[in-house]
């Protein structure tokens, strides 16, 4: 809950925030380059200065065996970034339920399909999927943001599945999505929702009195948990500049207050009443000294 006041020394800390899962695995890259070189140079102990000597056959000096890292380094570190061994805890839990869901699927279904997943960064992937799409060339499923959905309906990167959502939601029972949630203006369904994510407020207990029951309860307690070194409150509304994290975080709050993002047609609506209602009461936690805007341009992970 508490982020620095100045702003300068905010932003000092949001830079840090931001670059410590790039530093971290710099360092696991530099770590394991340790490791390698360490058990190479043990290798070459072992066979021709330890137990092993009296029957070695040193055919190149210390210096050649050694130079052999320039080729061997860059291979392992390639291999580790090929299998996403560098990749963040959060992104690897992803793609390993994914990957159980796939194994399962190409070990168990009927019909003699295989399933193969090719990963893309999101800054490319929609492009890359529209494009392939063109071409003929395109996936047979893509996963992708909800609110990247209609672009890729528009383009004709995805066709309607509703005979077979209808029949997927009916059997699962317990499926959280219903076929009127998922289906689109022009009557049919497009999506399937594998995941769901539910956004929650953390407090401090030792910096409020207790769990913020209103809008107006947060704005009184914030404000007193501020402090001339730190803030009572942060809300990210930044994803790395693709707009995701505000819309997972701005929805919450308009739905709080009686609005919504986008009405039944997939028109967007967030500039309601209610969404002037939600700007307007980020704007007084930034006047009242809750928070400052160096804490909304944080992702939410970062907060």
């Amino acid at each position: 809950m508490t982020e620095p006041a100045t702003c300068e020394e905010g932003q000092r800390w949001q830079r840090l925030i931001k670059d410590n899962q790039k530093n971290f695995s710099r360092l696991h890259v530099v770590i394991d380059a340790c490791v390698i070189t360490l058990s190479y140079m043990f290798a070459w102990a072992l066979r021709f200065i330890g137990p092993f000597a009296a029957n070695a056959v040193r055919a190149r000096s210390f210096q050649q065996y050694m130079s052999a890292l320039v080729f061997i380094l860059p291979a392992y570190i390639l291999l580790y970034h090929a299998f996403s061994l560098y990749e963040p805890m959060r992104m690897q839990g992803r793609r390993l339920v994914l990957s159980n869901i796939v194994k399962e699927y190409n070990e168990t279904n009927q019909y003699g399909n295989t399933v193969t997943v090719e990963s893309f960064n999101y800054s490319v992937f929609e492009s890359q999927a529209i494009q392939a799409a063109a071409a003929g060339k395109g996936p047979d499923i893509i996963n992708c943001f909800s609110d990247q959905l209609k672009q890729h309906i528009d383009a004709g990167t995805v066709q309607p599945m509703t005979d077979y959502a209808k029949d997927f939601i009916t059997e699962m029972g317990d499926y959280i999505y219903t076929s009127d949630k998922l289906t689109q203006s022009d009557g049919e369904i497009y999506s399937l929702p594998w995941e769901s994510r539910v956004t929650a407020m953390w407090y401090r207990s030792d910096l409020y009195d207790s769990a913020p029951q209103s809008w107006d309860d947060l704005l009184a307690q914030s404000s007193k948990a501020s402090t001339d070194t730190s803030l009572g409150f942060a809300l990210g509304l930044s994803e790395d500049g693709n707009g995701t994290g505000l819309i997972e975080t701005f929805i919450p709050w308009i739905r709080s207050a009686g609005g919504d993002f986008l009405d039944k047609d997939g028109k967007a609506v967030f500039n309601s009443d209610a969404g002037v209602k939600v700007v307007n009461f980020i704007k007084e936690l930034v006047d009242n000294g809750s928070m400052d805007q160096t804490t909304m341009n944080m992702a939410y992970d970062d907060v």
